[in-house]
Order: C-alpha cells, then structure tokens, then sequence
C-alpha cells in the first residue's frame, strides 16, 4: 500500500507525463498549420515622409500682378525643413520653416522710374498635419494640398493630384520615399497670383 507522500509523488509524475505529451501534441499540431490560405500582410510605400529635420530644397517662381499696370516676379530657391510637431488627440501637426531667396523683379507700365530688381530673402512657416488616417493636408497659406501618407506596393512612384481649373486651380506631386516634388497653385484673371515649387535636393531622417 502507498504512503500518503508515495500517492502525492506518483501523482506528480503522471502529471509530468501529461503535460509532456500535451506539449509534443501541440508542437505537433503547430508543425502541421497550413499557411498558405492566411492573407498576405499588405506593404505600402511612403509618399510624405515626416521626420523632424526633413528638409526639401525647391526651384521657387512667384508671380503677382496686383493690378493691370503693375507686376512682381520672384525666381530663387525655396527650402522647407521640419522643426517641431504637435500632438493631438486626432492629428499630428508638423511644423515647417520655410526660407525663400533669390531676385525680385518689380514692373510698373505707367512709371517705368519706379521698376526696381532686387534681392529677397522671405521667412514664414505653414503646417503639415496627419490625420489619424495617415492622411496628410499640406496648408500653404490659403491652400490645401493632400495626400494619403501610405500607399500599397505597385501605386506607382509618384502620384498626382489636381484640383480646380480656370480662376484658381492647383496642382500637386508626390514620390514614394521622398514627399512633395511639385507644388503649384493660381488664382484669378486680370489679377493673377501663382506661386510654383520644384524640387531640387532633399534630405530625410529617421527617427529613432
């Protein structure tokens, strides 16, 4: 007859017997998952990389004709970096310091003494937020240009967006694993202003 310990050990060791043979069950199980039927996980590309200390380097034309005698062209280089961002409860908000340089031409048809060349340099900032989505809305003064951040494989390297026509439309570009590579808006008729961006150079970074 077993003693009282002798029942608690024999006990132990069926117990240690079950659960090896359980455990080899179920590796055996694992070994046998058919995988081939499981969805492909879906890999998307970045068409607005957004890191602080991004920077883009554009070609910059800027053109004003604020009445039917007078008009002001800018020609130089305009560079976008990210300085800070603002978390939301919805929303990123990135924040970009934009330094324009280059010759202003001014022409004035009814005073020919007053036409002047000269150098610029403007500084201003506008916002680049992501919504919840990975939507991404680039707000340059008055204007909108969007985008969806992420995009399937095989979307193509660049997508383009264009969106209004005769008194003020606007036309955008983005390049997977670079961001924005054309930026262009105008508006009006005998009073027109246009502004267009070019890239030229870009440098990204990756945040730890």
């Amino acid at each position: 007859m077993l003693s009282h310990g002798g029942t608690i050990q024999t006990s132990l060791r069926i117990r240690g017997v079950l659960w090896c043979v359980l455990a080899i069950t179920s590796m055996q199980c694992d070994e046998g998952i058919d995988t081939s039927t499981l969805p492909e996980p879906v890999v998307s590309e970045d068409y607005c990389p957004l890191a602080l200390g991004n920077r883009w380097m554009f070609s910059y034309e800027f053109f004003s004709r604020p009445t039917a005698g007078e008009a002001l062209k800018k020609v130089g280089t305009s560079e976008w970096v990210i300085d800070y961002r603002t978390p939301y409860a919805d929303r990123l908000e990135y924040h970009v310091h934009r330094t324009d340089t280059g010759t202003a031409s001014f022409i004035n048809s009814y005073d020919p003494a007053r036409d002047r060349v000269y150098r610029f340099t403007d500084t201003s900032s506008f916002r680049i937020v992501e919504d919840k989505n990975d939507y991404v809305t680039l707000l340059i003064g008055g204007w909108r240009f969007e985008t969806p951040r992420f995009m399937p494989v095989g979307s193509g390297d660049t997508v383009k967006y264009s969106v209004g026509g005769g008194l003020r439309s606007q036309t955008s570009a983005f390049v997977k694993n670079v961001g924005p590579v054309y930026i262009s808006w105008s508006s009006g008729a005998n009073i027109i202003t246009a502004e267009t961006f070019r890239l030229l150079s870009h440098s990204l970074h990756v945040e730890q």
